[in-house]
């Protein structure tokens, strides 16, 4: 038995499914954003994405890139996404969002970063080079 996929077809599904992962990188807002008396650079972020999600922060030039995995159930990926590993089965995979941020210049690096209790806010702290 042969099976004919109709690539026009399979291109627009596409096309849709990416259009709604981008739609869901606009979740990270800047909540926040203060200098410290050590001249030192905090942001306060808010994401529901960082509930339970591996993240990696990297500082590149004048930018911040902050990569999120998010577990979702393939069977149903407009519905909320699967944080814990328990739950992630085979029928479910990874979708990661890179998100990057301008920053008011290319002469800093990190000191630390943490996630608040409130579990939707990251708090990230840049050092800046003398």
């Amino acid at each position: 038995m042969r099976t004919i996929l109709n690539i026009n077809e399979y291109a627009q599904n596409q096309a849709i499914h990416l259009e709604k992962i981008n739609d869901s990188s606009n979740q990270v807002e800047i909540a926040e954003v203060n200098y410290t008396p050590e001249s030192n650079l905090e942001l306060l972020l808010q994401s529901p994405l960082f509930i339970r999600s591996p993240r990696n922060i990297k500082i590149a030039g004048d930018r911040l890139t902050l990569t999120l995995e998010e577990f979702v159930r393939a069977d149903y990926p407009d519905r909320a996404p699967e944080f814990a590993w328990a739950s992630f089965f085979y029928h479910s995979y990874v979708r990661f969002h890179h998100i990057s941020f301008l920053l008011p210049g290319d002469d800093f690096y990190m000191i630390k970063s943490a996630l608040l209790p409130e579990a939707i806010y990251l708090k990230i702290v840049l050092g800046m080079a003398d």
